[in-house]
């Protein structure tokens, strides 16, 4: 048996028919490398979500950057940077006060151990992409936790925007960031297709990387989608930034329904031992795994599920403040569910912490995700977060 959760027989319900995402044909691809960017974070559930499922009263997530080398082309970019080391520096207005990196009494915890640019410069004997070869950053969105630090990286390194973030949120971007620097603001004409229903936008201009305009979280929030693999058949990673904060948000879906019997290997971490043993972004945490154990997928429908609904995700979009626009936010989480429910389709969202036991990192890419099978080995793992009857699944995943 795998590890993780994982489906043993037929779904709870009639599923229904997963739209086409109506992908263009290419035979190009880039290579996608995960980047532990050593950015923790833990705030109260409800401070996202109102109301929290039963065991999961913290919420303690990671941050990514994912490195996409195009190898025909040359050119590495990178989607999202994670935090910045010195993080109250890019705070906006008024919020460095509810955060700290020590006190778990505060709104928010933060930890951060370094820079993506010296995670790439650091590496260099090894793999060879440094910061100086990064052509371009795209931010997923303007938010401190995905901006990182652009003073580290050259001049000549683009930084790539979606439509209307200088005009909503420029004054919050710290001039380092931004000042001598091509920066190259997309606008809605610059997405002429549509993949999945978001507009989208061909980066390198041959069909292996898209941008996808996926608003709602954010003025500007822009998604990704990767071509990996073309043989014997094409498959994708959907590089989801904020679409989501934890995959129960998006889990389960009206097209893949909780199954009517779940396995999975319950898992501990905690932020104790992080503080005390520095995690090194080349191997980021392995939480320690125990034997599988069976759950019947009914009994996580009624007893854990908040609506006891085995076709909705456990978790709501959360209304604003907390997203910018929750029309356009939940439409996008739709969007997300049926990425998500295509078998070619890996999705990874920024703060999704459950890939940190299965999926290889960088400088290892995650290409071979599809002949692996760790789409069935990481669908059903975020249900270790939550309690049933008292007592945990396993014992979460505790990074603060």
């Amino acid at each position: 048996m795998i590890l993780g959760w994982e489906s043993l027989n037929s779904p709870l319900g009639l599923p229904q028919v997963t739209p086409e995402l109506d992908i263009p044909e290419s035979t190009a691809t880039v290579d996608v490398r995960i980047i532990n960017t050593t950015t923790y974070q833990r705030t109260k559930t409800e401070n996202l979500f109102g109301k929290a499922v039963v065991g999961h009263e913290n919420l303690s997530f990671p941050s990514y950057s994912f490195l996409v080398s195009n190898a025909a082309t040359g050119v590495n970019i990178l989607f999202d940077l994670g935090m910045r080391r010195d993080w109250w520096k890019s705070c906006p207005p008024g919020l460095a006060e509810y955060i700290s990196d020590y006190d778990s009494r505060a709104p928010l915890q933060v930890c951060v151990e370094t820079d993506v640019a010296d995670i790439l410069d650091t590496d260099l004997a090894e793999f060879g992409i440094t910061s100086t070869s990064i052509a371009a950053v795209i931010w997923s969105h303007h938010h401190f936790d995905h901006r990182g630090d652009m003073s580290r990286f050259p001049k000549h390194t683009r930084l790539i925007i979606g439509p209307g973030l200088l005009k909503a949120h420029g004054h919050e971007l710290n001039k380092s960031d931004v000042c001598g620097r091509d920066v190259f603001e997309l606008a809605e004409q610059d997405f002429p297709l549509e993949i999945g229903g978001f507009p989208a936008h061909d980066a390198f201009g041959d069909g292996s990387f898209y941008l996808l305009s996926c608003p709602g979280h954010s003025v500007g929030h822009l998604a990704a989608l990767a071509r990996v693999t073309t043989s014997p058949r094409s498959t994708y990673v959907f590089l989801g930034g904020d679409c989501a904060h934890h995959c129960g948000e998006f889990r389960p879906s009206p097209y893949e329904p909780l199954p009517q019997q779940v396995s999975f290997r319950s898992s501990t971490y905690s932020f104790e031992n992080i503080i005390s043993t520095p995690q090194s972004p080349r191997s980021p945490t392995t939480f320690r795994t125990r034997k599988p154990v069976l759950c019947a997928g009914e009994f996580v429908a009624q007893c854990v599920h908040p609506r006891q609904s085995p076709t909705e995700p456990f978790y709501q979009t959360p209304r604003e403040p907390v997203v910018h626009n929750y029309i356009d936010a939940d439409d996008s989480v739709q969007k997300l569910q049926a990425f998500d429910a295509h078998d070619d389709v890996l999705v990874c969202i920024s703060h999704d912490s459950t890939l940190m036991n299965v999926l290889p990192f960088y400088p290892n890419t995650i290409n071979q995700w599809h002949r692996k099978r760790y789409k069935q080995r990481l669908k059903w793992e975020f249900l270790n977060d939550f309690d049933v009857g008292g007592k945990k699944f396993g014992c979460g995943r505790k990074f603060l």
